[in-house]
């Protein structure tokens, strides 16, 4: 096919219009992929969405070619369409930010399941410090060939297109070119200014992520409407917490919720028989992958992935309705072990990361613990050993002590993220015995993540499942296992608290896990060999709960803040506070609130109401009126809290 030239402003149009082409193409690949993620869609509502998508699409191209468009339109002192030099280099650069634009849509088509939400900014925080992303990339590529050939057939016709539209050169003469130019340069500066604003008059303020609220019957069909570059670039240099002032009277907001806690001048800590502390923090191990909540799925005939795991949760306290603070592996860390959950982004890579904190490793070093994290890793993984060193996690052990033991010949690299679960606690446990009694040791695991392998040893070994990954539970299961058979015949084990948490759910197969409430959960299991702890409770539990609940079961009290309670005090309100679809979610009791900042936009008895089907925010029955309220001052308290705290640096507790 012959390529057709045209005039500058066609020009500029014809390209404008097969980038939105594009974009739209992406966004169908997008839903076709992540469909079951999606409720409530119907050919009405896909279509509404699809007019919203235009908009947003229409400013993150604009942001993205503004720059190319106006060196086409410019009167330059040469002319540009027909100087061939100017027109390569401006054409290397349009190739170039549409192609990464292309290829950001593309990979968040994979990403969110995992994340569920688009991509923002801080994605290129979360692993600047990761030095095997060229190898997840390069497995990624074949795992995922079906989303590969499309980006490869959409960049194909993205390049395509630059051939066969092409910028005929001008006949003007000066006396016409340079006025001509000069008049028409201003309509289109105030259709890319407008475009990038996404609409005009005094009253309209620049687009932003939240306003795709207004093409969708739910916040998760947000990430539909949105596309990836737009996310991205509303993000940069984005200030991540509002300061909060629905409470001017310090006093009342204690009294909704406090996050200090005062150590009782009465108590005395234990000096002798102190308990050790082991949190082991599972990849990836979200609530469906166990059986032991579940026996109702499938007909009653569900069995999980986690067979060991399930038998050691019939002898600990185990939490029903046990919640996660996000969807991403470095949100799990701060809230455990120091009691600081993520909000919006993040806290290790905000911009108040560096404010000082006390976490638990900080509180049993004053109480003479050895402190210990271990991440089979590359050392520095993730940030991982920088916000463990801030909450008084002062010993590391990763990738390379693991080869400094020489426990094991050969090499024991799993190919993509580390060394394998297997191997890794084996030399923890003989690693924890070494160490002095009293010690506080945690651990991050890493086999049970996509790319979805096991060691060779075990192919075929285990049962397979409705989804891809099932057997790398099943093998991280079972080195949970061997640790604890390896544990047990080790001294300290019988004088050791042992908590196992997942760091977050991910990709989900069955309904009541496909919502806010269900992609959430995780197991939060406090388990002492003794089994004296042993308890199914249906209280809510959250991950920064952790942090003060061993502090209680040990016996050891401190100056600390923390947004989470303990669970075994029965004063302490119970709850979960998570950041989903640009919503904060607030568990309690029963129900479950949506609050974007300024409204709830959602309110249900989720426990009975497990599928989220039935809205209650516009309910004028009196008893659901009243729980509005409760819980929306509730969690005006905790933002205010959180956000201020966050910004004036005050999360600690003065001795």
């Amino acid at each position: 096919m012959k390529s057709i030239q045209l005039p500058k402003y066609p020009y500029i149009l014809a390209h404008l219009v097969s980038l939105l082409f594009i974009y739209t193409v992406c966004r169908v690949i997008f839903l076709i992929y992540n469909f079951d993620s999606f409720d409530n869609l119907d050919f009405k509502q896909i279509s509404i969405i699809a007019l919203g998508g235009v908009r947003f699409d229409l400013t993150a191209i604009l942001y993205l070619n503004t720059f190319y468009f106006l060196l086409v339109a410019i009167p330059l002192p040469f002319r540009f369409e027909n100087t061939l030099l100017w027109r390569a280099i401006a054409l290397v650069y349009f190739v170039i930010v549409n192609s990464i634009g292309i290829i950001a849509n593309i990979i968040d088509t994979l990403y969110y399941p995992f994340s569920l939400h688009r991509s923002t900014f801080s994605i290129f925080e979360s692993f600047k410090s990761e030095g095997n992303l060229a190898a997840i990339a390069f497995s990624s590529f074949f795992d995922f060939w079906p989303i590969t050939l499309c980006l490869i057939a959409l960049l194909g016709f993205f390049i395509w297109t630059i051939k066969f539209i092409q910028l005929k050169k001008s006949k003007f003469t000066a006396l016409i070119h340079y006025p001509l130019s000069i008049v028409l340069i201003f309509p289109l500066l105030i259709v890319c200014v407008l475009g990038m604003r996404g609409g005009f008059g005094s009253h309209t303020r620049p687009i932003a992520m939240n306003n795709a609220g207004q093409y969708v019957s739910n916040a998760a069909q947000m990430s539909i409407v949105l596309n990836t570059p737009f996310t991205i670039l509303r993000t940069i240099d984005q200030d991540t917490f509002t300061q909060y002032n629905f409470f001017e009277n310090d006093e009342v907001l204690n009294t909704q919720f406090d996050p200090r806690h005062i150590k009782n001048p009465d108590h005395v800590n234990p000096t002798e028989n102190q308990q050790n502390v082991v949190i082991l923090i599972l990849e990836s191990f979200g609530s469906e992958t166990q059986g032991f909540f579940n026996g109702h799925l499938d007909n009653g005939t569900y069995q999980g992935l986690t067979p060991f795991l399930d038998t050691l949760m019939q002898d600990s306290l185990t939490f029903k309705y046990s919640f996660a603070h996000g969807r991403k592996s470095i949100d799990a860390i701060p809230s455990v072990v120091a009691g600081i959950p993520s909000m919006k982004v993040p806290y290790v890579i905000s911009h108040y990361g560096t404010n000082e904190i006390k976490g638990l490793g900080s509180i049993l070093a004053e109480q003479n613990y050895h402190t210990s994290f271990f991440h089979g890793a590359p050392n520095g993984s993730m940030g991982f050993n920088s916000i463990m060193s801030l909450a008084g996690f002062k010993n590391y052990y990763g990738m390379d002590e693991f080869y400094d033991s020489k426990m094991y010949e050969g090499d024991r690299y799993d190919g993509t993220w580390g060394i394998w679960d297997e191997e890794f606690m084996q030399y923890m446990a003989q690693t924890i015995n070494t160490f002095e009694q009293p010690f506080v040791s945690s651990f991050f695991s890493l086999s049970s993540h996509h790319p979805n392998v096991v060691p060779k040893r075990y192919e075929g070994t285990y049962t397979e499942g409705p989804t891809t990954g099932n057997d790398t539970f099943q093998y991280a299961d079972n080195a949970l296992k061997l640790f604890f058979q390896s544990a047990k015949k080790m001294d300290w084990f019988e004088n050791t608290l042992f908590v196992i948490v997942a760091d977050h759910a991910t990709v989900t197969y069955n309904a009541e896990y496909k919502n806010a409430i269900g992609n959430q959960r995780v197991p939060i299991v406090f388990y002492k060999p003794d089994a004296s702890l042993k308890q199914i409770s249906n209280v809510v539990a959250q991950q920064a709960d952790i942090f003060p609940t061993v502090l209680d079961i040990i016996g050891v009290d401190s100056n600390y803040l923390a947004y989470g309670k303990s669970l075994i005090d029965k004063q302490n309100p119970k709850f979960a506070v998570s950041y989903v679809n640009d919503q904060y979610q607030l568990v309690k009791g029963e129900w479950m609130l949506h609050f974007d900042g300024e409204q709830v936009n959602a309110l249900y008895q989720y426990q009975d109401d497990i599928l989220l089907s039935n809205n209650l925010v516009n309910d004028t029955n009196e008893e659901v009126v009243d729980k509005k309220q409760e819980l929306e001052l509730f969690i005006k308290a905790y933002l205010q809290q959180y956000n201020n705290r966050m910004i004036e640096d005050r999360l600690t507790v003065e001795e």
